[in-house]
């Protein structure tokens, strides 16, 4: 019989395939004829069934179990939303060996990237904040052909500027962990373009067989930011990251270590900023479209239907040249003459939210707290009292509207 509520066994390890992926492995006993018997149930079966499951085969002592709150945000996301992580889950890991053995056969341990006889690139990435989580990996199309736990020596993670992002700094003595992924360079450069305010370094890591591997992992570019300081992550990125470190099979000391570091709770729906005083002028999808900053027509662009236009950058002696003429281009090269609502929400991935594909699939709330952010980025990207970004009007979702 199936209970829909998660019991802890009386035993969890894992277990490691061919390409180093780490698999939970579940020991659980139960009584038939009066004998114990045990058995170990892998991830393959028990994430079918959601992770939540239990089999009881001695009904005479069945414990009572209350319901599971599915709608909880305890327990991330409803049904339909659970099967979608599923998937995507299922999906990080299912390269053939046949695929993936050919490849690794020119990796190089000493080098960060290395090519194949057909001139294709590959890249080793040490993830250390939300990339290490595969759904955030799937909304940013990006598919590691191997990803692995992993320790960098001599290094800490540290969480920095107003919104608490994760950034690697030497520290001698130190350690923390973190995932590697085996990328294509197109992939990688996909990142390149989404981290535009870090610089790629090169790190040493070690992995849980004690083999060293040279990867790339993003720093902070302190050219491009001012006012860097350290700041407590936001509730939301910090599940994230534990969440993906519990899926790769991270050690459980640093997944206790991250849920001990103070956070940003999360704001409560009501509680979200909100873009006011719109001006009563209509676009359509077409006008916004035009303005993609090319042509001498100025960067527009849309969040929740209310469309901003970017109004210029300081001198470039202004101390917050760099990062805002930075954030211009991010904003320019990804979002340009579109609506940002649906990509900013994957790009920010809220676990609560779910997983949507396509802007109707978004809540009301969902959208609020896109904007919320939006807000808050507005509100970064200031010198002084000056705010380059102009609220001009609604966007009309389509010509005929």
């Amino acid at each position: 019989i199936i209970y829909d509520i998660i019991v802890e066994p009386p035993s969890v390890g894992s277990t490691t395939d061919d390409y180093g992926h780490h698999k939970p492995m579940a020991f659980m006993a139960w009584r038939i004829n009066g004998q114990y018997i045990m058995e170990g149930l892998a991830a393959s079966f028990m994430f079918p069934l959601g992770g939540l499951g239990f089999i009881i085969l001695d009904l005479t002592n069945k414990p009572s179990m209350p319901k599971l709150n599915l709608q909880s945000p305890k327990y991330a996301t409803p049904q339909k939303e659970r099967r979608k992580v599923l998937k995507i889950r299922s999906q990080r890991s299912s390269w053939e060996k046949s695929f993936v053995d050919p490849i690794l056969a020119y990796r190089n341990r000493q080098a960060a990237n290395f090519k194949t006889l057909t001139n294709d690139e590959y890249i080793f990435y040490f993830a250390i904040g939300s990339m290490i989580n595969p759904i955030s990996l799937h909304l940013r199309n990006i598919r590691p052909i191997v990803s692995y736990p992993a320790t960098c020596y001599d290094h800490q993670i540290v969480f920095c500027g107003p919104n608490g992002m994760a950034n690697i700094e030497s520290r001698l003595g130190e350690s923390f962990e973190g995932v590697v992924h085996l990328l294509t360079a197109t992939d990688m450069n996909t990142l390149d373009k989404v981290e535009a305010v870090y610089n790629r370094i090169p790190v040493t890591v070690t992995d849980y067989s004690n083999q060293t591997q040279l990867a790339y992992a993003y720093q902070m570019d302190l050219s491009r930011l001012s006012n860097l300081e350290y700041s407590l992550p936001s509730e939301r990125y910090m599940d994230i990251i534990i969440k993906g470190c519990e899926y790769y099979g991270v050690k459980q000391t640093y997944i206790d270590r991250l849920k001990q570091i103070s956070v940003v709770p999360r704001m409560k729906s009501s509680e979200y900023k909100c873009i006011t005083d719109v001006p009563d002028v209509h676009y359509t999808l077409d006008d916004l479209v035009l303005h993609n900053g090319t042509n001498n027509y100025p960067l527009w662009i849309s969040i929740n239907y209310k469309i901003f236009e970017h109004t210029g950058l300081p001198s470039t002696d202004d101390p917050s040249y760099h990062q805002l003429s930075t954030l211009y281009n991010v904003i320019k090269g990804l979002h340009s003459g579109k609506d940002m609502t649906l990509k900013m929400s994957q790009n920010l991935y809220e676990p609560l939210y779910g997983i949507p594909s396509t802007e109707d699939e978004m809540s009301l709330e969902h959208r609020s707290m896109v904007e919320d952010m939006f807000i808050t980025f507005i509100s970064n990207s200031r010198s002084g009292d000056k705010n380059y970004w102009r609220l001009i009007g609604k966007l009309i979702k389509s010509s005929s509207e």
